[in-house]
């Protein structure tokens, strides 16, 4: 069977399944040159080297009081079989004037560790690369309080991503 002329239709696609098409397309992406959204050239006249994958961000800490007592309780992953958390109350953060999302608006995306009592632990802030917007999230989210998630019928500490959207100054 010649992999380069098969092209699955819809039956092909049930037979196969999601894991045949994975691999299907692992097999074929060096073939088709598909896998060059992967490299990086380093320096001209050298050779391609595999990109890096982006390192994550920090975790600021937001009520480091707080961290110690979930030391001894499970705290769930972004998606659970529960009730997430909702916003009760909390400003928007107050970022620097030369801010780019001041001039420019836009969401941005924070990664919580919320405690079964509903306040933020812990964040990481995704799409800011300024230390300055990150630090200005942190003490932002030192004063929103959340109704707990429910899991089992019970609150829960969880992961939880918060967008956050900032309109632009005028």
């Amino acid at each position: 069977m010649n992999l380069l002329r098969l092209r699955p239709g819809r039956r092909r696609q049930r037979q196969l399944g999601i894991l045949g098409l994975a691999v299907l397309a692992l097999l074929l992406a060096p073939v088709c040159g598909r896998d060059d959204h992967r490299r990086l050239v380093t320096e001209p006249g050298t050779r391609r080297a595999a990109a890096q994958p982006a390192p994550e961000p920090p975790w600021l800490p937001v009520h480091p009081e707080r961290q110690a007592r979930l030391a001894a309780i499970p705290v769930y992953g972004v998606c659970f079989a529960g009730t997430p958390p909702r916003k009760l109350a909390g400003a928007p953060p107050k970022l620097a004037p030369g801010s780019r999302y001041r001039r420019h608006g836009g969401v941005l995306i924070a990664h919580c560790l919320i405690d079964p009592e509903g306040y933020v632990v812990a964040v990481q802030v995704m799409k800011a690369p300024d230390p300055a917007d990150r630090q200005a999230v942190a003490q932002a989210l030192v004063g929103w309080r959340f109704v707990p998630a429910i899991y089992a019928g019970r609150p829960a500490a969880v992961h939880f991503l918060v967008p956050i959207p900032v309109g632009r100054d005028r």
